[in-house]
């Protein structure tokens, strides 16, 4: 802080809490003038005391005076003459400061002039003090940044606006972040006294002025699409469940998904997102797994088939339908995959049908149909009533308790077997 001869005040540097008094908060790295109450007019009314002493521009000079209140505050002047059209013009003054009294009411001033210059007048003028609480009050507002924030009202009195740090300081909740109402306390300085209360408000942001980022097109996967969404006000990202919440609408199947943006916190307001949840081509997005061969034992052939789109296992008669076509025998069979519901497009697989290796014909499995059922005990029956002929695969198969022959046994084993009473080993 400088204060220059002619009465004016510079500051510069660090300014985090506005304490350069310029209405702001940033730093400064250049000295720049700041108001201060200008008591002119009262001092054309005064009759200062001429000195009997000169004061030089090089060298200090030091002035008393005696009787004044304990600890009162007061300005120094020294000026040339106190009859001057402007008694604070540069020309006229050599030097002004603020001082103040001692515990006994006496005033000590050393100064030296902004020019050398013979018996000039010197004097202290008391300052009337004012309530703080008197000064007209403007409270600015405030909106949310996700930063703290600081109060900065501005004070005036009578066309001069008051400085903070010189004529005011403020205290109490003076810096916030979050929305809301806050109360700080102003207090007097120097010529200006007293305390008050002033309220400050910080509005909250309203989702209309904050951009909102996100996939406008998902593939349909059979379940709930969430896509995810970034709100950005400014450069500041914003948080969900603390800043804003979500809700969904139509977001499974093929169609316009809507999510709804609700403002909560810091901020208020809804905003709506739409996106599009397109049909999902099985013939482009779809994985098949199906075994290449199967063995053809008398009956129609349909390998096992998995139909994966990313990480989910498409579901049969929901998300796709299975037809068979020249499967019933051995050759070349075709397995025709449509895409149903969200799925569309068509997959078309072969695999290759062949007669069973003998290690897949299971004891008493004489039909070679893959499995053990009624008709192989049937088969065993008429082959002992000689009504069929049994080849030696099918003798093989049929020797179920492995004694080298087919009897009624064998039959029986299977019956059995079939009513889960004793299983064919």
């Amino acid at each position: 802080v400088v204060l220059t001869t002619d009465g004016r005040v510079l500051t510069c540097g660090a300014n985090g809490s506005g304490q350069l008094g310029n209405g702001s908060t940033s730093d400064s790295s250049s000295f720049n003038e700041i108001a201060v109450y200008d008591h002119t007019p009262r001092l054309t009314a005064q009759n200062p005391g001429k000195s009997g002493e000169s004061v030089g521009a090089n060298s200090a000079k030091t002035v008393t005076f005696n009787g004044y209140t304990a600890n009162g505050v007061y300005n120094f002047y020294s000026v040339k003459t106190r009859t001057a059209d402007d008694v604070l013009s540069n020309d006229n003054l050599l030097y002004i400061s603020q001082v103040t009294a001692d515990g006994d009411g006496r005033i000590s001033v050393t100064y030296t002039g902004t020019q050398e210059y013979e018996t000039p007048f010197e004097f202290v003028e008391s300052l009337d003090s004012i309530d703080i609480s008197d000064v007209t009050l403007n409270s600015p507002e405030y909106t949310y940044t996700g930063s703290d924030l600081y109060y900065q009202p501005t004070l005036t009195n009578g066309g001069y606006t008051l400085c903070e740090g010189i004529d005011y300081e403020i205290g109490g909740v003076y810096r916030a972040c979050d929305a809301g109402e806050y109360v700080a306390e102003i207090r007097g300085k120097g010529v200006f006294t007293g305390t008050r209360a002033a309220t400050f408000k910080i509005n909250t942001v309203d989702l209309a002025d904050v951009d909102v980022e996100g996939v406008e097109a998902v593939l349909y996967n059979g379940e709930a699409q969430t896509p995810e969404l970034t709100l950005t006000d400014s450069n500041r990202t914003l948080a969900e469940d603390t800043d804003y919440t979500l809700s969904w609408q139509n977001n499974t199947n093929p169609g316009v998904g809507i999510c709804e943006i609700l403002g909560t916190g810091n901020y208020t307001g809804r905003k709506v997102w739409l996106f599009d949840i397109e049909e999902c081509d099985i013939s482009e997005h779809a994985t098949v797994q199906m075994a290449s061969r199967v063995s053809y034992f008398g009956r129609a052939a349909e390998p096992e088939i998995t139909v994966t789109v990313g990480d989910r296992e498409l579901e049969r008669d929901r998300d796709y339908t299975l037809t068979f076509q020249n499967n019933n025998g051995i050759g070349i069979g075709v397995a025709e995959i449509k895409g149903t519901g969200g799925y569309r497009g068509r997959i078309v697989r072969w695999f290759d049908i062949t007669a069973p290796d003998p290690s897949e014909l299971e004891c008493g499995d004489v039909d070679g149909s893959g499995e053990i059922d009624i008709s192989d005990a049937t088969a065993i029956q008429l082959f002992i009533a000689e009504a069929c002929e049994l080849n030696a695969e099918q003798m093989q198969r049929a020797d179920v308790d492995g004694d080298g022959r087919v009897t009624v046994k064998d039959a029986t084993a299977i019956q059995r077997c079939l009513a889960e009473l004793e299983p064919i080993t």
